[in-house]
């Protein structure tokens, strides 16, 4: 018993090394309730408008639609005005509002068995029940890329992890540790040796060992976001 229990406090200690993924991503949140799924979300722009307009008696803006990742592979559009959207988490997707940009999403928990909780990625406003199991956890979301005054772009990467990766693996961009943590999340390995952490709080990513390692992981993860997201 005595052994079980060291081997499991030394799994714990290698896990918590690693980095959190909300740590890594600062700003991030929570996707989007409506609260009016029925009226503000659809497959078909002309039916959105007109659901709009009927419910609310007023004359709906197309400049309002957006894209929104609704359930995994499960795209949508939504009437994205955030005096009609109950909790519309402006901080995080005004970054996708009309921006091309790129994100992960992924969870706090699940509940259930942790290489069960499948991380996406996405460009576009999330609904908090993209990511399966949307039934047992709230899904965030996390920009990789934050648009300041005249649509600058600037990383949302906390620097000290980041610093801390290119002093492993050389000068690395906000893509490479998007494909890297992705890949990762997606190992059958990791998520298996630590499914029992990753249903009780955000998911942790180790440091890469090297650069191949680094390498190694991050092409293959940049071909299937590629995929994914055509």
């Amino acid at each position: 018993v005595y052994s079980t229990y060291r081997d499991a406090e030394a799994q714990k200690a290698e896990y918590q090394k690693g980095f959190s993924v909300a740590e890594i991503f600062p700003i991030n949140s929570v996707g989007i309730v409506t609260a009016k799924d029925a009226i503000l979300i659809n497959y078909n722009k002309k039916e959105l408008l007109k659901n709009v307009a009927d419910f609310y008696s007023i004359q709906p803006e197309e400049s309002y639609i957006q894209k929104i990742s609704y359930r995994p592979f499960d795209d949508k559009f939504v009437y994205f005005d955030t005096k009609l959207v109950e909790r519309s988490r402006e901080k995080v997707m005004q970054h996708f509002v009309d921006k091309e940009n790129i994100g992960l999403s992924f969870q706090r928990g699940s509940g259930c068995d942790g290489d069960k909780v499948t991380p996406q990625i996405t460009t576009k406003i999330i609904d908090q029940g993209y990511c399966y199991p949307a039934t047992t956890a709230l899904s965030y979301c996390a920009p990789v890329y934050l648009f300041a005054h005249q649509n600058e772009k600037i990383p949302n990467l906390e620097k000290e992890i980041w610093n801390k990766i290119d002093e492993i693996v050389g000068e690395t961009t906000p893509e490479n540790i998007l494909d890297y943590i992705y890949a990762v999340l997606h190992s059958p390995n990791y998520r298996e040796r630590y499914k029992e952490f990753l249903k009780i709080d955000f998911p942790r990513v180790p440091y890469p060992e090297n650069k191949d390692n680094f390498k190694k992981l991050v092409k293959p993860a940049k071909n299937q976001n590629a995929q994914g997201e055509n």
